[in-house]
């Protein structure tokens, strides 16, 4: 708490100044302007006694405003991750084809395409492809799942953070002796 002094007046009242108003002007409460004077001028000057009564101020910013802050953060934090997961979504592969779409696109073919399709099919199988795209997929799945897992703890203990300091300070403020407030209607 800073030291206060009294600065008096030719009417007799005395004003009440800080250190931080060395060389300011101000007024007395007759109207008056009082040049405050400099630092090692106003040590000269009577001491405002403390009042024994009066506590110092709580802080505005503390520790549960830290963890609010915190907990924002990470949840502010945990949006855009959410946002990049939906858009990294894997996509099934695609489900064989029927028998009907088969002759439809062998029918568009031309003789040499056909013939190249044969060769791949025979060289590798009719199953291989699908086989290697549906792993692939479940690869690709089990890492989304594993990123989207990670997105929503994120997520819940940014909540968390930012709700229970919150209901901490309602509870202590209610005290546990106190009746809850009737909710009207």
């Amino acid at each position: 708490m800073a030291i206060r002094y009294l600065l008096p007046c030719s009417c007799g009242a005395k004003t009440s100044i800080e250190p931080r108003q060395a060389g300011e002007t101000i007024r007395c409460a007759c109207g008056r302007s009082l040049l405050v004077p400099t630092m090692l001028q106003m040590s000269g000057l009577q001491q405002v006694e403390p009042d024994p009564t009066s506590r110092p101020l709580p802080t505005s910013w503390g520790i549960r405003q830290s963890i609010v802050l915190l907990g924002v953060a990470i949840t502010l934090g945990a949006l855009p991750l959410a946002a990049y997961q939906f858009a990294i979504r894997p996509t099934p592969p695609e489900e064989a084809a029927s028998p009907e779409e088969i002759h439809r696109i062998s029918q568009s073919l031309t003789p040499l395409q056909s013939w190249n399709m044969w060769l791949g099919v025979r060289a590798q199988g009719l199953d291989r492809r699908q086989h290697r795209d549906a792993k692939a997929y479940e690869e690709a799945s089990l890492r989304w799942w594993l990123g989207t897992g990670v997105v929503l703890v994120l997520a819940v203990v940014g909540c968390g953070l930012t709700v229970t300091p919150l209901l901490l300070a309602r509870t202590r403020r209610k005290g546990p002796d106190q009746p809850e407030p009737a909710q009207s209607v």
